[in-house]
């Protein structure tokens, strides 16, 4: 009898240990396929979809009238609704400041901060004046706050990891935006 309880036990533990290591298997199996086939992952960072929604939004809203112009009644919304511009602004800020993690990250050019400048400019966003205050720096070439503008989206969206905690030099941009965008835009010419 006691025997008989001593082997129960054991096949017990030999079963527990085999379904938590197959468990364990499946959970790493998923995260690296995820990895490698939904996100285009540099050093911790990804690029986001929103780049290419802010580029299309400009194709769409453009002006047919005056060169260079946004047509504002051309604008989505409904898409570009003020969560999703702060979440763009702040993974904006990735390819300009330091941080321990950076999750997603959206090309900064001219145009793109331009677009959402019109955006924020005639919505009705409870914190339009703030998105204001910084595109307006960044429409003028200045990031010199950019860490601080990534702590101030970043409190908007309720971080809590990532804290930006400097401004990278020009050389680490630049690093950083080969890494991240050029080799994206490179993988995609290949394909």
């Amino acid at each position: 009898m006691e025997e008989s309880k001593r082997l129960k036990k054991k096949s017990w533990l030999k079963y527990c240990i085999w379904s938590i290591s197959f468990l364990l298997l499946i959970g790493v199996g998923t995260y690296i396929y995820y990895q490698h086939y939904f996100t285009d992952s540099i050093e911790g960072s990804f690029v986001s979809v929103e780049g290419e929604a802010i580029d299309q939004s400009i194709e769409k809203s453009k002006s047919k009238e005056v060169e260079g112009e946004v047509d504002i009644s051309k604008i989505d919304y409904d898409y570009w609704h003020e969560d999703r511009v702060i979440s763009t602004m702040h993974e904006m800020t990735h390819q300009k400041v330091r941080a321990d993690q950076k999750w997603g990250a959206v090309e900064m050019t001219e145009e793109r901060i331009d677009m959402l400048n019109d955006i924020v400019k005639n919505s009705t966003y409870h914190n339009k004046d703030a998105l204001l205050k910084i595109l307006s720096k960044w429409k003028e070439g200045d990031f010199r706050t950019a860490d601080e503008d990534h702590n101030a989206l970043w409190s908007l969206q309720d971080g809590n990891i990532g804290k930006a905690t400097g401004i990278l030099s020009e050389e680490e941009e630049q690093e950083f935006i080969e890494k991240t965008f050029k080799t994206q835009t490179d993988d995609e010419g290949n394909e």
